[in-house]
């Protein structure tokens, strides 16, 4: 009967992990706050619930369970002996500084903000930890969340070319039109105006972000799986690739193309070198796979930029007075952050309450006016301040640490891999907030890192295992 009882509560869990997967980008959500801040809605003062918060703490009770369940197994065959471990001091880095968010509430302006926020956090770093010791492998978990990323940018793509987004209340999808204001907007007098795509997000830089971290998860995946006999095999992969990257295009989200881009170019030249290193047998089997998915890309941004030369001079050459003005905007974001941080720069205003801060600092100002800096490292400091700063910090080093470690030392060439998987993600954080503000950007980023985790464990078990072949022989 307990077989029978687990085996029913783990096919439960990856059934609830894998709609998370799936969901997570729709933003189907309950405002039961929602403060007018003269005569305009406060979006980042907004109390809400989103759909997939039930489906993900579902999820996080069934794991606690199933682990349990797991370490009480474990506990019968082999003693439990506690150690400062590497993996150990990640947890205990992420659990304190989840923690501290849960505190900061305490001398925060607005409590219930910042516990809303400190929540988020947590989920987060839940969704990480049951990616990366949960049931689910990497090959599934990546399936639902490309199944996902791909219906994202079916969406986008098909509302860049009608030119509008319809409202969807049920799916959390909100009216944007070309000829709106408000609307995010190419404009230039040879092209006129130009809605991007946003997907079912509440801004096209969200949806780029995503797209952008969801394509090297698709790059990853599909080189890693070996190909089907059928001949429509690598037309339906390169088909799933280029769904998501003209939906990144059509975005026109410049952190996010910078992100994409860095990353392929990088990895097109990690892969070269490395691909004729005779001493690289077993790194070479994939690198064919990885420059032919990169090179693929790369052909594809080139055609897009070509065909659609005018939309993005306006882009990024451009001077309408709403380009102007976000570079701006931008500028006096990182001023009023500096001031922001000043006030309290040991332990923050509190997780949360940048707004709040910016408000108490600059009042008068339409409730839409008052946004994050687009930093999120930025962010972090002004909210947590040092404290908080040095424990994120701590987290970073001993993820990398970890995964250092645990890479073999005939592959050293892996460290430097898993380094560029890294690299978007701090790319679109030096660029934006939302990774950081918003519970979707949270819970991104913790999805994202919980997938390479995966991905470099099976790596690693790959190359251990090929190294005790050759050691045999």
């Amino acid at each position: 009967m307990p077989v029978k009882k687990s085996s029913r509560l783990e096919s439960l869990l990856r059934i609830s992990l894998c709609a998370l997967l799936f969901l997570i980008p729709w933003q189907t959500v309950w405002l039961y706050s929602q403060p007018i801040v003269n005569g305009f809605v406060w979006e980042f003062g907004t109390m809400k619930i989103y759909l997939t918060e039930i489906i993900l703490w579902f999820s996080c009770v069934l794991f606690l369970f199933w682990f349990w369940e797991k370490l009480h197994l474990y506990k019968k065959k082999k003693k439990i002996v506690f150690s400062f471990t590497k993996d150990r001091a990640f947890t205990m880095a992420v659990g304190a500084f989840i923690v501290y968010c849960l505190i900061s509430a305490l001398w925060a302006i607005h409590p219930e903000l910042a516990l809303q926020q400190a929540l988020w956090v947590m989920a987060a770093g839940i969704v990480f930890f049951m990616l990366y010791l949960g049931p689910l492998s990497w090959h599934q978990a990546s399936i639902w969340f490309i199944i996902g990323a791909t219906t994202q940018g079916a969406l986008g793509i098909m509302q860049f070319f009608t030119q509008s987004v319809g409202r969807t209340t049920l799916m959390g999808v909100g009216a944007h039109h070309a000829w709106e204001g408000g609307a995010a907007v190419l404009v230039g007098e040879s092209i006129g105006r130009w809605l991007r795509a946003y997907g079912t997000f509440p801004h096209p830089n969200i949806l780029g972000g995503f797209l952008c971290l969801s394509l090297i998860i698709s790059i990853l995946f599909f080189s890693s799986v070996k190909r089907g006999k059928s001949m429509w095999d690598p037309l339906f992969r390169y088909l799933i690739v280029g769904v998501q990257l003209f939906a990144l295009f059509v975005t026109f989200s410049k952190s996010a193309w910078i992100a994409f881009g860095l990353w392929v170019f990088s990895f097109i030249a990690f892969f070269l070198v490395y691909y004729t290193a005779k001493s690289h047998k077993v790194f070479a089997e994939k690198a064919e796979q990885f420059t032919s998915f990169s090179l693929f890309c790369v052909c594809g941004i080139v055609a897009l930029v070509l065909f659609f030369q005018p939309l993005v001079a306006s882009r990024f050459l451009g001077s309408a007075p709403h380009e102007l003005r976000s570079v701006s905007e931008r500028i006096s974001g990182y001023t009023e952050s500096l001031h922001i941080f000043s006030a309290a720069p040991l332990t923050g205003v509190g997780v949360g309450n940048y707004t709040v801060a910016a408000m108490i600092m600059s009042p008068g100002a339409p409730g839409w006016q008052y946004q994050p800096v687009h930093n999120a490292i930025l962010l972090v400091f002004a909210e947590l301040g040092f404290l908080g700063a040095i424990l994120a910090l701590l987290i970073l080093c001993y993820f990398l640490v970890y995964f250092f470690s645990r890479v073999p030392k005939k592959y050293p060439e892996y460290t430097l891999f898993f380094v560029l998987l890294c690299i978007p993600y701090a790319v679109l954080l030096l660029f934006d907030h939302y990774l950081f503000s918003s519970y979707s950007g949270l819970v991104f980023g913790a999805i994202y890192f919980g997938l390479i985790g995966q991905y470099m464990e099976h790596v690693i078990h790959n190359l251990s295992t090929s190294a005790r072949k050759r050691s045999r022989k």
